[in-house]
């Protein structure tokens, strides 16, 4: 577990770092971290019906995983996969988390996030 932990906090300060640079300057063009999440394949997958090893088929292994509780749904397995593309003042982060049965690994449906960003522009 503390591991993990520390994976985590590692990836965060690399994200960071990475940021840090391209705002100041010194990225000599985009970079590239994680790959895009294919959002255009979650049409393949059935909630309550597709299974684990379905979702890697479609979408690969996931970045990272863990769990999720909510009032409704209780507690899911969840699983995350992510990306970050810096180039100069823009950047853009994709999140999509897939939810899971913690009892029957059975699919139970997907979030996805994405943004857009500009580094230092006001209005």
């Amino acid at each position: 577990m503390r591991h993990r932990n520390w994976c985590r906090a590692a990836a965060v300060v690399a994200v960071l770092s990475v940021a840090g640079l391209a705002v100041g300057g010194c990225a000599t063009g985009p970079m590239k971290m994680g790959n895009p999440p294919a959002v255009d394949r979650l049409a393949e997958l059935s909630a309550g019906v597709s299974t684990a090893k379905d979702v890697i088929a479609v979408l690969g292994e996931p970045k990272g995983r863990g769990a999720a509780r909510s009032p409704t749904f209780g507690l899911k397995e969840s699983w995350l996969y992510e990306s970050m593309e810096v180039d100069g003042t823009k950047a853009r982060m994709r999140m999509l988390m897939v939810f899971l049965d913690k009892d029957t690994g059975v699919y139970q449906g997907h979030m996805w996030m994405a943004s857009g960003m500009l580094f230092g522009q006001t209005k």
